[in-house]
């Protein structure tokens, strides 16, 4: 199988062989060049798998600016040092975290100073040297603060979770957990429906302590 990504520039993106059977898409289809990598061109990327004999199947995917379903430019991240004219910041990643755990339940505490940010969801990891995916946790806007909302303004957002709240962890237990991602997405362009989004920002990894 070979696929290419073509961007709005007409640059075809380099493509891992790393197919992810579990979600059903292939990934490290970025363009990396020299301090280009913190930015990504905005508009419309045509994506073309190939077989062996040559038969192609292609589809298009729009990148917009964040909390919207337009955009022309560039969207970049925190780390971009780059020239930002006519470009669009990325959302920002949720910062300060902190979090303890129990027996039986966990807390954790982090902010984040971007009006973009709508909602966003947790991820769980054991202590194996691979940091292994344990599970998701429900969409953070209806449970963060004790339902009280999401704060987007730099001020502290603190989520309670119990053992039973996490459901079903597969073959882990709640005793294995031992780290966590906050990750967060915009989709004020989808709203009320705001568990849609396009873009998501990816916390530092933080352990328990």
């Amino acid at each position: 199988m070979e696929i290419d990504v073509i961007d709005p520039e007409g640059r075809t993106w380099y493509i891992e062989d790393d197919y992810e059977e579990a979600y059903g898409y292939w990934g490290g289809w970025w363009y990396y060049v020299g301090s280009e990598r913190d930015r990504v061109e905005l508009g419309t990327y045509e994506v073309v798998a190939r077989d062996s004999e040559g038969h192609e199947i292609s589809t298009t995917v729009s990148f917009n600016r964040p909390g919207s379903s337009s955009g022309s430019g560039f969207i970049y991240s925190e780390d971009y040092s780059g020239d930002r004219t006519g470009g669009a910041e990325m959302l920002n990643r949720a910062s300060n975290l902190s979090g303890t755990k129990g027996v039986s339940d966990l807390t954790i505490s982090f902010t984040v100073d971007d009006s973009q940010v709508i909602n966003g969801w947790i991820w769980f990891y054991d202590d194996s040297v691979e940091v292994n995916y344990i599970t998701v946790s429900d969409w953070l806007k209806g449970t963060v603060n004790g339902g009280g909302g999401l704060n987007t303004n730099g001020a502290l957002n603190t989520l309670n979770i119990s053992a039973a709240e996490l459901g079903d962890l597969g073959s882990y237990a709640f005793s294995d957990i031992a780290g966590f991602h906050v990750i967060l997405t915009d989709g004020d362009q989808y709203a009320p429906e705001d568990t849609y989004y396009d873009h998501r920002s990816i916390s530092a990894y933080k352990l328990f302590p």
